[in-house]
């Protein structure tokens, strides 16, 4: 199986060149399929885990 992964920077066209991509490769396209899957796991909304999603403590909080 082959993985392509696409780093879309916002303002680059990244939702539209990733479904262009896949398509023309005819492999599925994934978006946000990591953050789905622990939305499901952890029995919480998508809209939860993206609010935390590659979000690091800071600090005190880190310590803790």
């Amino acid at each position: 199986m082959r993985v392509v992964t696409i780093s879309a920077t916002y303002g680059t066209a990244g939702s539209v060149i990733g479904p262009a991509v896949a398509g023309r490769l005819g492999v599925p396209f994934l978006d946000r399929a990591i953050p789905g899957t622990v939305a499901v796991e952890l029995g919480c909304s998508l809209e939860e885990v993206l609010a935390h999603d590659d979000r690091a403590e800071h600090g005190l909080a880190r310590l803790l």
